[in-house]
């Protein structure tokens, strides 16, 4: 019969990370948790523990874990739900590519994926991924709509600017919902922040200084590919490039 009640014989900050404190058991190491955690828990040494409460502070400690991982890599550049997805099965499934993370549940995962399902309460990576996803979303740090509007500004700003054909395939490849792709452009649009006609000019510019040691038949035809591939229509490009090309 398990005991039901244990004890807390030692805490110490742990070297690398400050902000956690290790907590022993009947003198072993058993889990790391924050300071704030701590307090809120009221820890300290000597006290003795149900396992049940125990279990509990666990699973809090592993979730705070999760989220600061998460806000860390949300902290480099937005990112979108899909991203967040890929980023947690790259974290539980390692030396893996994410495209081969489907097929696989947690039990499959690393060794102590298992007991990381258990004691976070969650079936699968997947609801791992979902429960992460919506305590972001309700805080408003993941937001895919806004994440679009960042990656449009991104792509039209740049030195090499893309076209909205472009900006919206790759937004489709990071999982936006097409209606938040058009909601984003929209709302830009509103704002005065994006006119492909402006970003078009500036890489027609781009393309034709690019390969201006040409002759102007081969110019022509690598400027065309080269917008083309940067995802502006060709009915737009072919007039602005073709009145350049007379010019010289």
């Amino acid at each position: 019969m398990s005991k039901t009640r244990v004890k807390i014989t030692k805490l110490s900050f742990q070297q690398k990370n400050p902000e956690y404190v290790n907590v022993f058991i009947d003198d072993k190491f058993d889990f790391a948790v924050s300071i704030n955690l701590l307090i809120k828990a009221g820890l300290k040494k000597g006290d003795e523990v149900s396992e049940i409460d125990l279990r509990a502070i666990k699973s809090e400690s592993k979730w705070q874990k999760w989220i600061e991982k998460c806000l860390n890599y949300i902290s480099i550049r937005p990112r979108s739900k899909k991203e967040i997805r890929e980023y947690i099965k790259s974290k539980l499934f390692k030396y893996k590519r994410l495209g081969i993370l489907e097929n696989y549940s947690l039990e499959e995962l690393e060794e102590g994926a298992s007991d990381e399902k258990k004691s976070l309460g969650v079936r699968d990576s997947d609801e791992l991924s979902d429960s992460i996803i919506r305590y972001l979303e309700e805080r408003n740090y993941l937001n895919d709509v806004e994440f679009a509007c960042f990656l449009i500004r991104e792509r039209t700003r740049s030195s090499n600017p893309r076209g909205e054909n472009y900006i919206k395939s790759e937004l489709i490849s990071k999982g936006v919902d097409v209606n938040e792709i058009k909601i984003a452009f929209a709302t830009l649009r509103e704002l005065e922040e994006f006119d492909e006609g402006v970003t078009l000019k500036i890489a027609v510019d781009k393309a034709i200084a690019r390969y201006s040691r040409l002759e102007k038949k081969e110019l022509k035809n690598k400027a065309y590919s080269y917008l083309q591939r940067r995802g502006f229509n060709f009915s737009d490009f072919k007039p602005l490039v073709d009145e350049k090309l007379d010019t010289i």
